[in-house]
């Protein structure tokens, strides 16, 4: 009933039936062998932001 009644209850499988696969697959992508389209500095600067943001969080 929720998901014809209520819009938000289609949005919300909709979304976890297309754009959460979609989205993963993205991120898995660079995990391919063989394929690297990170170089060292994008990944160490990442890595050092999502460390910089947990500290800041805490």
């Amino acid at each position: 009933w929720d998901i014809i009644a209520e819009r938000l209850g289609f949005m919300l499988v909709f979304g976890d039936l297309v754009w959460i696969p979609f989205t993963f697959s993205i991120q898995a992508y660079n995990h391919l062998p063989g394929i690297s389209l990170l170089s060292a500095y994008l990944v160490s600067t990442s890595i050092f932001l999502k460390i910089f943001t947990l500290m800041l969080s805490a």
